[in-house]
Parts: structure tokens; sequence; C-alpha cells
């Protein structure tokens, strides 16, 4: 049977990937990622009835990988944690954004440039991926 191991959503920048994978268990796969950020992937055809679904967030790496730190952009999440509204400092215009669970399932997405309403969400970690000229990844805790 033919799989295939598929990016789903990836930071901006980053390549995509979409390998074959065949039995027998002899084809290897390799991403090398060059961009900071999280990543979506899946298993195909089981990521619907298997849950065969994955993340991996690359938050450090050599200087090859693009470095879009919130200190190299001023970027402030505020307060952490935070029961309703998430304050953010440092955007010069409106960004749009992404929030992922820790298992890397998108939450909520949107545009901002002052505050996101996180009131819906339930108590716990998340991470924060804001999009533009400079994006950024952050974690920050709804209470």
């Amino acid at each position: 049977m033919v799989h295939t191991i598929t990016s789903t959503n990836i930071p901006l920048g980053a390549a995509t990937f979409d390998q074959i994978w065949q039995a027998p268990a002899d084809t290897f796969f390799q991403y090398v990622p060059q961009v900071l950020g999280l990543y979506e992937y899946e298993c195909t055809p089981h990521a619907v009835s298997y849950g065969m679904i994955g993340t991996f967030n690359v938050i450090d790496g050599t200087t090859n990988v693009n470095n879009y730190s919130s200190e190299e952009t001023n970027l402030i999440i505020y307060p952490n944690p935070s029961p309703n509204i998430l304050n953010i400092d440092g955007l010069y215009s409106e960004t749009e954004y992404k929030i992922y669970n820790l298992i890397g399932s998108l939450i909520i997405s949107g545009k901002t440039n002052k505050a996101i309403d996180i009131s819906n969400l339930i108590g716990g970690n998340y991470i924060i991926e804001m999009l533009g000229e400079k994006p950024r990844v952050m974690k920050f805790i709804k209470e």
C-alpha cells in the first residue's frame, strides 16, 4: 500500500514536502527545515482514520536556519499567562496570526495589530505564530 508523508502547514518561507513511502519499510525520508517555526504533517491514507498526524517545532538551529525570534523584532505578548485577551506590542500594521495547541492543531487564526481574544480557548499551553514580513513563533499560556 502506498503512503505519503505530506506537509499540511509550514512556516512562511519553508519548503513543502510530499514523500511517497511504500512497503517494504526500506524507504526513508529526511527533511531538513530551513525556517524556524511549527511544521505540521500527515500520513495518507491514515491521517483521518488512525490520527497519523504530527508536528515538530524548530526553535533553534544552525546559522543556516532563518531565526525569527521575538527579541529580534521587539514583539511582546502579555499578559502571559492570560485569561481572556492576549495583548501584542511591536506590530506596526495588521498582521496575520495562527494559534496552535501543543499537538500542532490549528485552533484560531485571524489578523490583529493590538490584541487577540482567547476567551474561547480552554486553559493550557499554546503556540502563536505571527506571520508577515518577519514571522515569529512564541508560546503562551491560557489561564
